[in-house]
């Protein structure tokens, strides 16, 4: 059963990088992260250029995006996971959500002047930052993918998303839960569920191949079958390449999009490219290596859907 709400929004958060490099109080935690002998300077301003080519293709095809600027003291700011927004009661204000995370560097990125503006827009309806203390962390929708009409979230459980307090989250919020266990390429959990998954309107893809157990496999393809999408089923090649960390935004015309990194686009089988090609009005898709590569994100990761 489906009920009138967005899955998508037409507007998004950019925060732009500064001084961006990999961040040494994440890697242990994330498989895809790597460190060579290249300077700060050269990674960060590589990085600078694919954050502002990919904001660019966004805004071309008609996304909203509001971009605002890095710390220096926060290697991953250009990853904003630490809120969610929401649709309101109210057409004029929506709701969000604050979020505990992991890396101490990255509790940074909750600089005051950048929640102001939040608060500004949206109502505070729930704030789960005091479970940093308890070691208890869910990183916003990297760690509890949504489907938002039918009010289901998916979390693949890791360091960064545990899963008493997810649950807590899906109660807090009206939404049923599917948690399951992950093993990456490195034989750790992957670290976000947005890695796994991602969620449109019509189509949703998924990597049951990184899933641990056969029963939690079952229990998220039964749910997934009942939203009446169609099903992308990712190989693990296709999830190492970022085929996973996609999102569907809208123009602001209604349009579809799905936004996605070159390196996920190109890993797409070709059944699953074309499935891709036909379901949305424009595939944007972009060269974002040097981020991939250091901050072990990508295109999902530098999206904060503003509803």
């Amino acid at each position: 059963m489906t009920h009138n709400r967005n899955q998508t929004a037409n507007h998004v958060l950019m925060i732009e990088p500064t001084n961006f490099h990999a961040n040494p109080q994440t890697m242990p935690t994330n498989q895809f992260q790597h460190e060579d002998d290249v300077s700060i300077a050269d990674i960060s301003a590589s990085a600078l250029q694919e954050f502002r080519t990919f904001r660019d293709k966004l805004v071309e095809v008609g996304v909203s995006v509001t971009t605002l600027k890095g710390h220096k003291d926060c290697p991953d700011h250009v990853f904003c996971n630490w809120v969610s927004t929401h649709e309101g009661d109210s057409k004029e204000r929506g709701t969000m959500v604050y979020y505990p995370m992991l890396a101490e560097n990255r509790r940074a990125e909750r600089r005051p002047e950048i929640l102001a503006i939040f608060e500004k827009t949206y109502d505070l309806i729930h704030d789960y930052r005091e479970y940093e203390r308890k070691g208890q962390i869910i990183e916003a929708t990297a760690s509890c993918v949504l489907d938002r009409v039918n009010k289901v979230a998916y979390s693949a459980l890791s360091p960064r998303t545990d899963n008493d307090l997810a649950k807590i989250w899906a109660k807090d919020m009206g939404y049923e839960h599917h948690s399951f266990e992950t093993k990456g390429s490195a034989g750790i959990p992957l670290y976000h569920t947005d890695l796994v998954m991602w969620i449109g309107t019509d189509v949703v893809a998924c990597c049951f191949e990184a899933m641990t157990s056969e029963a939690q496999k079952t229990i998220v393809r039964e749910s997934l079958e009942r939203s009446n999408r169609t099903i992308l089923s990712l190989s693990m090649d296709e999830l190492n390449h970022m085929s996973g960390n996609a999102l569907e935004l809208r123009t602001l015309w209604g349009e579809t999009i799905l936004a996605i990194s070159t390196s996920g686009y190109e890993a797409f089988s070709d059944i699953n490219r074309a499935i891709v090609d036909q379901a949305f009005d424009h595939v944007v898709h972009s060269d974002l290596k040097t981020l991939e590569k250091y901050g072990g994100g990508s295109a999902r990761c530098m999206l904060t859907e503003l509803f």
